[in-house]
């Protein structure tokens, strides 16, 4: 009978880490924050180029909302050529404007 391979345990810690959490988002629309976000993976040399990651993630804003009850945002992006799951995360003390929604804020 062959060997049983082990699965290791996953938890969210295995797709980030310290450098790609965002404590104070400044943006107060989709664009903006996902940009802010998207700066973070490029430069943790999670994703190859910023500005495709940029753009899948804000067309699929587009065709979907990922917002949801309580403030919360889920926007996400499939890249060609990535070698992991990743992802950043951020928060505000502030509204974002999410849809098309005039942000309350000042930008």
């Amino acid at each position: 009978m062959p060997a049983r391979s082990v699965i290791e345990a996953t938890t969210l810690a295995d797709f980030t880490d310290v450098s790609l959490i965002e404590p104070s988002l400044k943006g107060c629309d989709a664009a903006s924050v996902i940009q802010e976000l998207g700066r973070r993976l490029k430069q943790a040399a999670r994703v190859p180029d910023g500005l495709q990651f940029y753009h899948a993630a804000l067309n699929r804003e587009f065709l979907v909302s990922t917002a949801m009850e309580n403030g919360l945002a889920f926007p996400h992006a499939r890249l060609a050529g990535l070698d992991r799951l990743s992802f950043a995360f951020g928060r505000t003390d502030h509204s974002v404007a999410w849809g098309g929604k005039r942000c309350p804020y000042g930008s």
